[in-house]
């Protein structure tokens, strides 16, 4: 490895790495990072240990390009690390990392949830939805209504903390779903995007906030300007990395700690990186565990 590690830069050895979409959707230039962070090496985030043999979790924008996170090693900043309780595999601290700091963080910080509050999960069967039911519930909501697709996933949301589960088999009828479900929410955490969201707005209480994360079934809603006066409504942006470092830190230790006690659920599989290929095809196909790799 070629590296030159710049001032507050370090050359870290990969112990595991998840694979994600955000992975895929940077290489294929699908994200905005695509443009300035096209990687000679894929990977937005490792597990990995440092010169003095401590372990962190590097999550998006602390690895320097083009050392990206499927690889031997890689050349992280030193500043973005975060620190990895004792006790948590590295499998599981790889698989968390993506999946849960866009479910935590979304509640805590942009949201900022209080005690009590009735919180609604647009796409509560994915890896993000699962661990954000869990996250509300371990957060204080009074309410946790996951929304989805996958029935089955619907049934481990329940036991994860979700009061009641919306099932619905494609984006109409969930917003169907949502006009129709008879109950107002404080915070709707949104993985989905297009009819539903729209819908879920409006079942949102007065001062209600809707955080947008994901958007696999549309790129843009309508929102009528009346409803936001009315109910003055806050729509919120979320990516991870945004949050300042200290709150990921203290997001992230919360999520290996509850994990590692089972409060906590994902999915994952540990197999060698030089399975990549194959695991990339089935990762694009989505529905898969996460997938994590070492070297």
């Amino acid at each position: 490895m070629n590296a030159n590690p710049a001032e507050g830069e370090e050359v870290v050895t990969i112990l595991a790495a998840a694979l994600t979409n955000l992975d895929i959707a940077v290489a294929t230039g699908r994200h905005y990072f695509s443009a300035e962070r096209q990687s000679a090496i894929i990977g937005q985030e490792a597990v990995a240990v440092d010169a003095h043999g401590r372990r962190h979790f590097y999550p998006v924008t602390s690895l320097v390009s083009p050392f990206g996170s499927m690889a031997e090693r890689a050349c992280a900043r030193s500043s973005k690390a975060l620190p990895i309780p004792d006790g948590v595999p590295d499998e599981l601290a790889a698989a968390l990392g993506n999946a849960g700091l866009a479910a935590w963080l979304p509640l805590s910080w942009r949201a900022r949830l209080q005690p009590g509050e009735s919180v609604l999960i647009l796409g509560a069967t994915g890896a993000c939805g699962l661990i954000a039911v869990a996250a509300a519930r371990l957060l204080g909501a009074g309410r946790v209504i996951a929304v989805g697709r996958n029935r089955a996933k619907l049934d481990l949301a329940g036991t994860l903390g979700a009061d009641r589960m919306i099932a619905a088999d494609d984006s109409a009828a969930l917003a169907e779903a949502m006009r129709n479900c008879g109950e107002n929410v404080d915070v709707i955490i949104d993985y989905l995007y297009g009819p539903a969201a729209e819908a879920a707005l409006e079942r949102a209480n007065g001062g209600a906030r809707m955080v947008q994360i994901g958007s696999p079934l549309a790129s843009a809603i309508t929102v009528p300007a009346q409803a936001m006066r009315r109910h003055g409504l806050d729509i919120l942006g979320f990516a991870y990395y945004h949050a300042p470092v200290e709150m990921q830190r203290q997001a992230y230790a919360e999520l290996c700690r509850h994990a590692a006690a089972g409060r906590i659920h994902i999915d994952h599989e540990a197999h060698p990186m030089t399975e990549i290929a194959s695991l990339w095809q089935r990762q694009r196909q989505g529905g898969t565990p996460r997938f994590v790799l070492r070297p």
